[in-house]
């Protein structure tokens, strides 16, 4: 009985037992930031080791009340209504005739970018280093599944690129396959244009306005060293890592603010540069590794016109490796964007700041 009785005891001690350093790793294995929050509630020592957590992941509510910040809402709407035609600088020859688009192509709901405050949540932490921030869908979200996007920024925007399709299909065995290796024949009409025009000014409003909510997250976390902020739906994703927040702590210092963010302009997305587009396309182009054909197949790179002349390379790695990883999509969507880089056709667009 003695010795039952000591083992049950040790048993309920075991997890007491472990060094703090060992209960901070397994925090920091957590990551998400509501279940750390629940977890300070369990006892004194949880909630002295959970704050020290460098690692967050934290899935983002909408916000329920109306949007008071009605000057933000109505700027996205009137740049999604005007934005085609204020933009273009170097428009392709035909362009002039085709930019009437449809309001209703371009609309956005007042609370499309709304959210609650992260650092309501993120509170309790006091030195994240790594941050990743999941947005719920908003009716602003192009209605794509073959729609992906990628956005990195300082600053101001680094580079921004999209990978596209209008329908995927696996490849008919029965019927020969086609080599859609051969552009030379490949021009874009105006219909499929004045979509990609559409999902070009919807990436870069997304992606700018979460460059502003990461303004806002580093008010309160000057420690952020990582940070991914992406959609439910994986459609886009902003990154920036050290360098990159460095880069944009000091061009706010040299700008001689008191504050890292100005408070009174933290709902307004970032102003973007104007931008150089370059922009590959094929109507039909077969992946053989991945079984598929996809549809209107779009690869644009977006970059500030102020790096030069520099052309995208076609081996660039960020480009070629931008959408890879393990999963069946994953690999669709490399495969499309090394194949589409072989393309002898590519398109250029010119934008003014926006």
């Amino acid at each position: 009985m003695m010795a039952s009785s000591t083992f049950h005891e040790v048993e309920g001690d075991l997890f007491d037992r472990l060094p703090d350093p060992i209960v901070h790793l397994i925090f920091n294995k957590v990551q998400d930031a509501k279940t750390l929050c629940l977890s300070m509630s369990v006892c004194k020592r949880f909630y002295a080791i959970v704050p020290e957590v460098d690692a967050i992941f934290l899935s983002m509510k909408k916000e329920n009340q109306q949007n008071p910040i009605k000057k933000n809402s109505n700027e996205l709407k009137k740049s999604f209504k005007n934005v085609v035609g204020k933009v273009l600088a170097k428009p392709f020859k035909f362009l002039s005739q085709l930019l009437k688009l449809k309001s209703g192509s371009c609309h956005h709901d007042d609370d499309d970018y709304s959210y609650h405050n992260p650092n309501e949540v993120l509170k309790p932490f006091k030195d994240v280093r790594s941050l990743e921030l999941v947005l719920p869908r908003s009716s602003g979200e192009i209605d794509s599944n073959l729609l992906r996007w990628k956005a990195e920024f300082g600053s101001q925007l680094q580079s921004c690129l999209f990978l596209g399709g209008t329908e995927i299909m696996k490849i008919d065995e029965s019927s020969e396959l086609c080599s859609c290796g051969d552009d030379s024949l490949t021009r874009i009409g105006d219909e499929e244009l004045k979509l990609r025009i559409v999902w070009t000014i919807s990436c870069l409003i997304a992606a700018s306005t979460r460059h502003n909510l990461f303004q806002r997250t580093l008010m309160e976390h000057q420690t952020l060293h990582n940070l991914i902020i992406r959609d439910e739906s994986n459609q886009g994703t902003f990154r920036m890592n050290r360098e990159q927040i460095k880069e944009f702590v000091k061009c706010m210092d040299h700008s001689g603010s008191g504050e890292v963010v100005d408070k009174e302009t933290l709902m307004e997305r970032t102003k973007l540069p104007p931008l150089r587009m370059k922009m590959w396309y094929v109507p039909d182009l077969t992946l053989p590794a991945s079984g598929f054909v996809m549809k209107g197949a779009t690869l644009a790179v977006i970059k500030p016109i102020k790096e030069g002349n520099k052309e995208v390379e076609r081996g660039a790695d960020w480009v070629v490796n931008a959408f890879d990883g393990e999963g069946e999509e994953e690999k669709v969507f490399g495969e499309a964007v090394r194949k589409l880089l072989k393309m002898k056709r590519s398109y250029t667009l010119e934008m003014n700041s926006f």
